[in-house]
């Protein structure tokens, strides 16, 4: 092996200005990975709002692998009343089905509209204003009857049975 013409000190020295290059490159790599890793997190999540206006399923499942919610029926519920770019009858379709988890995002979402003192009418009209209604007559009825309840449980004093404004 032969032996360096260095000394120590130069060969610490030298160590050290290696350490701080790659320490500087990471600085600038970062810098400048973050825009496109933000540009592509942004692309990524269109996608998946596309596809979940195409196909809920599949396009939930990309949802939260993009990150963009979590797979919680809250977290659900809260992105489809903020977030733009979902097309409302894709929301009314994904609600009206009945599976454990959009049965608890229909829970939610609904708990989340505040009806209290509002007449029936106007109460349903902002409620429908946030997604649309499928065509399916047992798809609207989970809907409505889940608007129901929530509905008399804030206005007591309007009715006193869910069905009951269905009939008035």
């Amino acid at each position: 092996m032969a032996s360096s013409s260095f000394s120590l000190a130069e060969n610490i020295c030298f160590q050290h200005l290696q350490d701080e290059l790659v320490k500087t490159n990471e600085r600038i790599d970062s810098i400048t990975a973050a825009p496109y890793s933000q540009n592509n997190k942004s692309k990524s999540q269109a996608l998946a709002k596309k596809k979940f206006n195409e196909n809920c399923r599949k396009g939930l499942k990309q949802l939260v692998e993009t990150g963009l919610v979590r797979a919680s029926g809250a977290d659900i519920a809260r992105f489809f009343l903020i977030s733009d770019g979902i097309k409302k009858s894709a929301i009314g379709d994904f609600l009206g089905e009945k599976d454990e988890l959009n049965l608890e995002v229909l829970q939610h979402f609904v708990c989340l509209q505040t009806l209290r003192s509002l007449p029936l009418v106007q109460a349903m009209r902002d409620f429908l204003l946030r997604f649309r209604l499928p065509g399916e007559a047992q798809k609207i009825d989970r809907i409505m009857e889940c608007f129901a309840r929530h509905y008399c449980s804030q206005n007591s004093e309007v009715f006193d049975h869910p069905g009951l404004q269905f009939h008035k």
